[in-house]
């Protein structure tokens, strides 16, 4: 009846090893999902969010610091254009001499 020559008894072991594993697999994700903290925004308590790593983090407040740079961009901009001036009036010079 189970003669191994026919394929019944390898196939049959073959059969109970790849169940084996699918349960090992389902345990082992099962154990990954029930160890996160969250899975979405609403399993967290108010002012938290839930992170890709699946935990509730606290909002942090972000502080806008407004600097004004217009008078650094005059600055700049009034260099530039003195820059220019001189190199022109430097070219225009040698050209006459």
């Amino acid at each position: 009846m189970l003669k191994k020559g026919n394929g019944t008894v390898d196939s049959s072991v073959a059969m109970v090893f790849v169940i084996a594993i699918v349960i090992i697999i389902l345990i082992a994700w099962l154990i990954v999902v029930s160890g996160r903290q969250c899975s979405q925004d609403s399993d967290c308590p108010e002012n938290h969010y839930c992170d890709a790593d699946h935990k509730c983090y606290e909002h942090q407040t972000v502080e806008v610091n407004k600097t004004n740079l217009v008078i650094p961009s005059i600055v700049i901009g009034i260099s530039i254009i003195i820059a220019a001036i001189i190199l022109r009036y430097r070219r225009h010079k040698e050209t006459y001499i």
